[in-house]
């Protein structure tokens, strides 16, 4: 395994303990010590853009993203790698970061 599916990974084993905690019922899920809506780096929720949410930058640089068209993934870029993840929690994600993305 890359160095970057391994950060890809972990950032997912995250994601997923956050969505486990909406899904029972909690407002203001809590990882590590890390509150989930002042988690994530950047959001963006721009009618006509891509719904993304920002985890890290740099190396690498990992986001949930999604548009119109398609379910969310969690992608991950370092250099010249890709690698993606998908699923329903995804979705789940951004939608409690976005809401005006679980509006439409």
């Amino acid at each position: 395994m890359t160095d970057l599916q391994d950060h890809v990974k972990s950032v997912d084993a995250t994601i997923r303990q956050f969505v486990q905690q909406l899904s029972g019922g909690i407002d203001d899920p809590i990882v590590d010590d890390q509150c989930l809506d002042e988690w994530p780096l950047e959001l963006i929720g721009e009618i006509g853009r891509f719904w993304s949410v920002t985890i890290c930058t740099g190396g690498p640089h990992i986001e949930v993203t999604a548009d119109g068209q398609y379910a969310a993934r969690l992608e991950g870029y370092w250099g010249d790698d890709r690698y993606t993840l998908c699923g329903e929690y995804l979705d789940t994600f951004l939608d409690h970061l976005l809401p005006e993305r679980a509006d439409q």
